[in-house]
């Protein structure tokens, strides 16, 4: 079952590693949207709060794309650590990945398989062999 956890792990961190992509870009897209308000040449009050709106949308998803692949990395290093927090913060992360189909949902129940198996359990005690806290 250790082989299983780590390529949780890695799958884990690969989702975050996109999640960390797609936020880099959406921060891109928001500059630039935030770019046209700022620009010298304004035209009238429509294109201004049209791209206000639309820069401040795209930092918001930004910085909640930017904080998912995050959490998923830090969970992805934790769970190949068989810190026993980790566990719980994949499952938790497993329940919301559901959502995000395809992909998020086979990882999900990949989550599910690997991390709720009786083997797993005893892996991610405390006081387990192979357990760094």
């Amino acid at each position: 079952m250790t082989r299983h956890i780590d390529l949780l792990a890695v799958f884990f961190q690969m989702w975050g590693a996109l999640a960390l992509v797609a936020g880099t870009a959406i921060l891109v897209l928001a500059v630039g949207a935030l770019a046209i308000v700022t620009s010298a040449e304004r035209a009238a009050l429509g294109p201004d709060v049209a791209a206000g709106l639309t820069a401040g949308f795209f930092f918001v998803f930004a910085a909640a794309a930017l904080a998912w692949g995050g959490i998923h990395l830090w969970t992805g290093f934790s769970i190949r650590g068989h810190k026993a927090w980790a566990r719980l913060v994949g499952l938790a992360l497993a329940v919301l990945n559901l959502f995000f189909l395809p992909v998020g949902t086979a990882l999900a129940v990949y989550t599910f398989w690997v991390l709720l198996s009786n083997e797993s359990r005893r892996l991610f005690e405390p006081g387990a062999a192979g357990t760094s806290q």
